[in-house]
C-alpha cells in the first residue's frame, strides 16, 4: 500500500489527469486510509469491493486462518455521474489466483478474469486506462483484449520487460473473439 507521504501527491495527480474511475487494491485495513485520502483530495469516493480467492494458499504456519480475499476501493474521477457497465452487479468478484490465464512469473499478479471484469464494467471502448503499478501487465493485457487504450508504469525492468511481452502477446493475437461489454 502507499504510504501517505507518496499516496497524497498520487492522489493530487490522478484527480488533475483522471476523467473516470480510481481503482485501488488494498488490504482490509488499508481501506479507510484510502477513502480519507481519496475524500481529502476532492475525489468521489464510491465503495469497497472484494476479490474473492477461493483458491488462496492456505497459512502454512498454521497460526491462524488464510487471507481469501483482497479489497479494492472504487471512486468516481470524472465529471457528472459515475457511469459503469455493471448494472446490478453486487462488489464481490470471486476469481481463483490459479487458472489457465495465469503467466505465474510476478508474486501479486492479478488474474486476467478479474482484471477483466473491471476493465469491462468500468470503462467504455476506447478510452484509456493507466496502471501506475505495471507489474506483469494483466491490466494491459485485459485493456487489449476489451479495445481499451493503456498507459502503464513500472519502475523495476524485470517486471516492465515481462508485461511489455505480454502485452506485445495480446496485440498480436487475432480477433478471434470481441467481447459483449
Amino acid at each position: 500500500m502507499l504510504m501517505k507521504s507518496i499516496r497524497e501527491p498520487f492522489l493530487k495527480e490522478v484527480k488533475r489527469l483522471c476523467g473516470g474511475w480510481l481503482i485501488a487494491f488494498c488490504n482490509v485495513e488499508g481501506v479507510g486510509e484510502w477513502q480519507e485520502s481519496i475524500l481529502e483530495n476532492g475525489i468521489k469516493f464510491k465503495t469497497t469491493c472484494i476479490w474473492n480467492k477461493p483458491d488462496a494458499t492456505p497459512k502454512l504456519n498454521g497460526q491462524g486462518p488464510a487471507l481469501s480475499y483482497e479489497c479494492f476501493t472504487t471512486s468516481w474521477c470524472g465529471k457528472g455521474h459515475a457511469r459503469w457497465n455493471g448494472g446490478g452487479r453486487r462488489g464481490v468478484f470471486t476469481h481463483p489466483t490459479n487458472n489457465a490465464a495465469r503467466h505465474g512469473e510476478h508474486p501479486t499478479e492479478k488474474p486476467l478474469p478479474l482484471m477483466s471484469d473491471l476493465v469491462a464494467d468500468y470503462t467504455q471502448p476506447g478510452e484509456l486506462i493507466c496502471d501506475p503499478f505495471l507489474g506483469s501487465g494483466t491490466t494491459g493485457v485485459a485493456s487489449v483484449r476489451y479495445g481499451r487504450r493503456f498507459v502503464g508504469i513500472e519502475k523495476d525492468p524485470k517486471w516492465f520487460d515481462l508485461s511489455r511481452r505480454r502485452i506485445s502477446d495480446e496485440l498480436s493475437r487475432p480477433d478471434l473473439f470481441v467481447p459483449s461489454r
